[in-house]
């Protein structure tokens, strides 16, 4: 289950704003981990 930023030039923008985006916030980070378990 990778987790990390894609490979390519991101959007810039308030850290916060691009952790949803990216799906990096620490919601979307335990939403995976769970939905993997």
């Amino acid at each position: 289950m990778p987790i990390g930023l894609p490979d390519e030039f991101l959007a810039a923008g308030a850290l916060p704003t691009l952790h949803d985006r990216y799906g990096l916030s620490v919601k979307a980070i335990k939403a995976r981990v769970r939905a993997e378990l």
